[in-house]
């Protein structure tokens, strides 16, 4: 399955804004990570020493020390999904107002919770937008804010259509069944069971 674009407008240009995409590729989870310019000023009042960084790495190995903090993924299992690695991405958009980062989580597997802080340190009202597109689920869309900043995800399988119908199919024939023992219970008591 392939990166999609978010339908929310994504381009990061309010500084309490910022847009996370999870998809997957090669059977390994990802994430797209669009934040607002104000993204270096929020990573420099958390980490200081970062003033004296003196190569781009050395400023993306901090955003990723950032991002292990405040960016807490769980499984079904509740164990914590560490984010394996970073690396800058090209901004597609056509201009910048902010930065794009791809974020390796490693072997794809279901993710049960989101807890996303950040940047709240910088903005009372910010505001994390968030979209989850594998295979064979729907794509989920959220918001964490400073009121809600873990998102618990209720289902971790996937229905088929299949599936679906089948689950249907016997709830019709439950509501069929139900209707009949109703009509012979509602004709019993008349004392009429010659209907039947």
């Amino acid at each position: 399955m392939s990166m999609s674009i978010i339908s929310w407008t994504s381009y990061a240009h309010a500084p309490n804004e910022a847009f996370f995409e999870f998809f997957e590729s090669n059977n390994e989870l990802l994430i797209k990570a669009e934040f607002p310019w104000t993204i270096r000023e929020v990573l420099l009042a958390a980490r200081p020493q970062l003033k004296n960084a003196q190569t781009k790495e050395d400023m993306t190995a901090g955003l990723l020390s950032y991002l292990q903090e405040h960016l807490e993924l769980r499984n079904a299992q509740n164990q914590q999904i560490l984010i394996k690695s970073i690396k800058a991405a090209p901004n597609t958009n056509g201009h910048s107002h902010g930065s794009v980062y791809m974020l390796l989580l490693g072997k794809n597997q279901w993710i049960s919770s989101i807890k996303n802080t950040c940047m709240f340190e910088a903005y009372s009202d910010q505001t994390n937008f968030h979209s989850i597109e594998v295979a064979n689920a729907s794509t989920l869309k959220f918001v964490t804010n400073k009121e809600r900043a873990t998102y618990t995800i209720k289902t971790n399988l996937a229905e088929s259509v299949t599936e679906q119908r089948s689950k249907t199919y016997i709830l019709i024939g439950l509501a069929i069944l139900f209707c009949l023992i109703i009509l012979v219970l509602w004709a019993k008591r008349k004392g009429s069971l010659a209907l039947l």
